[in-house]
């Protein structure tokens, strides 16, 4: 069962560490764009990689409560909230892309800016706790 937790917990670093990433570049693609059509293009493109590293966050945050029993500590609630914050971004995020909002670039930028942030925060909590 140790071995399994330690698997666990490597996935979900090694999926923090590629959601970071992700977001980054989804910043920096952002931030010296200009043109609408490039923009949504961008998007696109890297939308499918930030919601595959969500949901592997979200799996393994998930079988590690499950093996502890779901006793949910303060990190893993912290996570969550993160989570979510993060897909109620996106999705508000994918809104202005669709409707031509021109407050697409900046919402996107600020997005990305703070969910490494957070991300970050979430992960120097888990890595004191542990």
């Amino acid at each position: 069962m140790d071995d399994t937790i330690e698997l666990v917990n490597s996935i979900l670093s090694f999926s923090v560490l590629g959601f970071i990433i992700t977001a980054l570049t989804g910043f920096a693609l952002f931030f010296f764009a200009d043109k609408k059509e490039i923009l949504r293009k961008y998007f696109r493109r890297v939308m499918p990689m930030y919601y595959m590293f969500l949901a592997f966050i979200l799996l393994c945050i998930l079988l590690l409560s499950a093996f502890k029993g779901f006793r949910i500590t303060f990190i893993e609630i912290a996570a969550l909230i993160v989570w979510i914050y993060a897909i109620f971004g996106a999705l508000k995020a994918y809104k202005f892309g669709k409707n031509g909002n021109e407050k697409f670039k900046s919402f996107t930028v600020k997005k990305y800016a703070s969910d490494i942030i957070l991300c970050l925060i979430v992960c120097l909590l888990w890595v004191s706790e542990v």
